[in-house]
Formats: structure tokens, sequence, C-alpha cells
């Protein structure tokens, strides 16, 4: 592995994990709408990996810093995608990127894909990675649980459209945006 490290390094993180998927619909945009209407604007991850699953129909767009523009990233039969995600950069101390990323659908026909994002196990405590810093000093981040910090987005971003207080009072409510945890367990339910 590029860390240095050998296959079981991730084992612990990996034990009894958190993880979810999206079945994501993006109709055709009209040729003449506005050029930033987005399927889905621009965004990073920010849990730890995305697995992304996204059919035969073009439209992901990831963003190239240096460049200062989006580029394509077509689809390719029989391929995932791979994003790192927030947490992970964290985790790196910033050695590994989150890219930045959006879709829009000029293609002229639906859009399906299948986000698979793999936080790990939410007890795990996430702390750099010691090949990713010189010395204890450079750890640009404090040590904070996978579960911790995922909460945390989830209140930052649902808190900004009102929705995460009647979230957390309330299961489930029809046409109310939900997230499920899915914690992936060997025979348990």
């Amino acid at each position: 592995m590029s860390l240095g490290y050998d296959q079981h390094y991730f084992d612990e993180f990996c034990t009894d994990p958190m993880a979810f998927y999206k079945l994501l619909h993006y109709p055709p945009q009209a040729e003449d709408s506005h050029p930033l209407q987005r399927g889905i604007g621009a965004h990073r991850d920010f849990g730890v990996i995305t697995l992304l699953l996204q059919g035969d129909v073009p439209g992901l767009e990831v963003w190239d810093e240096e460049a200062q523009e989006y580029y394509p990233a077509p689809p390719v039969e029989g391929a995932y995608v791979v994003n790192l995600g927030n947490l992970f950069e964290r985790w790196s101390n910033d050695v590994y990127i989150s890219n930045v990323h959006c879709v829009i659908n000029r293609s002229g026909t639906h859009r399906y894909s299948i986000p698979f994002n793999y936080n790990g196990n939410p007890d795990f405590v996430i702390r750099c990675i010691e090949s990713c810093r010189s010395k204890p000093e450079d750890e640009k981040y404090a040590p904070i649980s996978v579960d911790d910090y995922v909460r945390q987005k989830y209140k930052d971003v649902y808190n900004r459209v009102g929705i995460y207080q009647v979230a957390e009072r309330v299961a489930w409510l029809p046409g109310l945006p939900c997230v499920l945890y899915v914690r992936i367990t060997a025979g348990k339910y």
C-alpha cells in the first residue's frame, strides 16, 4: 500500500462498519437550462470512501483545482469510480484529497447512479496516519470517532435546510428526505 503498511492496517476500522447507498436519478436537463443548473451541485463526500456505479450515461464532473475547471468523468463499463471523502482527507493529514465533483446531465436521457458510502466502524477513532506526518506535532486535526464526525457533518448539512431537528425526533415521515445508516454485520440485524 502507498501508506507503507500491510494489508491488515485497516482491519479495526473495517470491523462492524457503517455504510449506506443511494439510488439516484437525474432527469435530462433542458438544452436551454442555466449553465449553473446541476443534477447535484458541487460537493465533496464527507465520509471515508465512496464507490460509485454510474451506469452508461455521462454527467459526473470532477473539479481540477489547478486548472480551475470541471472535467468529465466518463462512465467506463464494469468500473467503479472511487472517491475519497473528507474524513479520509483528515485521516491522511491532507495527503490524500477529497475532490469536488458535481453531476450535470446534458445527455438528453435519464441518468441513474448508485453511490455506496463506506465510513467504517462508528466507534473507531480517526487519528492521523503516522506515515502522513513527520512528527506528532505535524498533525492538523484532533482525533475524532467516525460516528462523531459523521453525525456532525449531517447536522451541519441538515441544519442549513432546517431538517435535522425534525429528523432527530421522527424516524420517518412520508416526503421527508431520509438518510439511513446501515451497520453491516455478519449474522446480526
